[in-house]
């Protein structure tokens, strides 16, 4: 029986957001105005969508940890206050560029670039912790009601259109069968037409011949 996993779902999310936004950083002509401000749109998006998911963390996860193994929770205590020196860095980096001039900006790319690699490194650690040392501590000491009622309450404080946009996130970034229990899931917790008004950017994203092996999968194990 596979345990209620509280990360790996959301984790290929951000990590697929955090390779796109460093790839996207890389390859920006900082000498352009306009290409600059595009790529600290993309980088201030992904930015707030870190800082919301470490404040679920630190709201509903980490009194479990610090419950039963008080030096896991402060080495991942650690881990967030370090990438969240890191974010507030280049917040404030993107910041500068809009008052800029084109050799300014050509030197803060540099200095984002850079910023953002080690952003990126930092991020990709802690989320192997969190997804190996973390996730074993929760599946010793919650059972799957408990963990279930952690995952409910972390959704029940994202409204629903900050959950659609996360949704367009993780699900582009999840296998066939997360996918499928993800959206499974949602659909027999929420009426039709809101269903659909959450999934859309999922969908959009996916594409119509990815969500069609999603919606295909669910009439499948519907039936079995």
């Amino acid at each position: 029986m596979n345990r209620l996993d509280l990360y790996t779902s959301v984790h290929k999310g951000l990590r697929s957001a955090l390779f796109a936004t460093a790839e996207r950083i890389a390859r920006t002509n900082f000498a352009d105005s306009a290409a600059a401000r595009e790529a600290t749109i993309s980088l201030g998006f992904l930015l707030d969508l870190l800082d919301e998911h470490a404040h679920h963390e630190d709201e509903h996860i980490q009194p479990v940890y610090q419950r039963h193994n008080s030096e896991l929770a402060l080495t991942l205590a650690a881990d967030h206050a370090r990438v969240e020196g890191l974010g507030r860095e280049l917040r404030s980096l993107a910041v500068r560029l809009e008052s800029a001039t084109e050799i300014e900006r050509v030197s803060l790319g540099r200095r984002i670039h850079e910023r953002m690699n080690q952003f990126l490194a930092e991020h990709l650690q802690h989320m192997a912790r969190e997804e190996g040392c973390g996730q074993r501590l929760l599946w010793a000491h919650l059972d799957d009601t408990q963990l279930g009622a952690l995952h409910g309450a972390i959704l029940a404080s994202i409204p629903p259109p900050r959950l659609s946009q996360w949704l367009g996130l993780i699900l582009p970034a999840a296998s066939l069968p997360e996918c499928v229990e993800i959206v499974g899931g949602l659909v027999a917790a929420v009426p039709g037409d809101a269903a659909d008004m959450l999934l859309a950017p999922a969908r959009a994203a996916m594409g119509e011949a990815r969500w069609n092996e999603v919606t295909q999968a669910l009439v499948v194990g519907a039936k079995a």
